[in-house]
């Protein structure tokens, strides 16, 4: 009787991989976000001026707070 053959075939997964051939991109590419739209110098300053004012809806609710405590600061 002879000996069992118990070697294992050892696949080189680098050789694999390029078996395969080239990965296909699924998301956008480095192209596409450097090649996007992007806000003029006027439109960034409009940006920031709006964020430095602050939102419309803080201000009414600080206004409201305002008034409730003054309304309790009354009654005490």
């Amino acid at each position: 009787m002879g000996k069992r053959d118990n070697r294992v075939a050892y696949i080189n997964p680098i050789a694999a991989a390029r078996a395969r051939g080239p990965v296909q991109n699924s998301g956008p590419t480095i192209q596409d976000y450097l090649s996007r739209p992007r806000p003029t110098w006027e439109e960034l300053k409009e940006q920031l001026e709006k964020k430095k004012k602050g939102s419309r809806a803080l201000a009414d609710f600080e206004d409201k707070m305002n008034e409730v405590c003054l309304h309790y600061a009354l009654i005490i």
